[in-house]
């Protein structure tokens, strides 16, 4: 469904989003069209016509962590296009959320020190996204 209307034809194991919109998904077996699963998620799916597949796949960074391994600090680099505001987000090994912030990036070379958390041992990803610039990267603490 997309915005609330069946999507007609899209009954194959891959459909292509074209548009914009709010989609959810269900699923019937041909054989037996009323055990129909339905996810309990919404796809939020915009597209921007301004951005190539091409460029979109170019936004990944290499961003460096340093200690890797920590033990409480660490500073991220990562290089930058533009100067904007980005989010970073420290997720566990599980995808849980453990720490959240806003950091200003400046074009150019960008040094993030992150102190200050308390994190218990063990590996972690970490990921800074903004509108130019995404990147992640495992992070071990010891």
């Amino acid at each position: 469904m997309n915005n609330g209307d069946t999507i007609v034809g899209a009954n194959s194991n891959v459909l292509a989003i074209t548009d914009s919109g709010h989609y959810s998904v269900s699923g019937a077996s041909a054989d037996c069209s009323q055990n129909i699963l339905t996810s309990q998620y919404t796809i939020t799916v915009i597209i921007d016509p301004c951005i190539s597949s091409v460029q979109q796949e170019e936004k990944f960074a290499r961003m460096l962590l340093s200690p890797n391994p920590a033990k409480t600090n660490f500073t991220i680099e990562i290089n930058a296009a533009k100067e904007e505001m980005a989010e970073l987000v420290i997720y566990s090994i599980s995808g849980v959320p453990v720490y959240r912030d806003f950091k200003n990036i400046v074009a150019g070379t960008n040094f993030i020190t992150v102190g200050s958390i308390v994190l218990k041992q063990g590996a972690y990803i970490v990921s800074l996204k903004s509108y130019s610039v995404m990147a992640r990267s495992r992070l071990v603490i010891n």
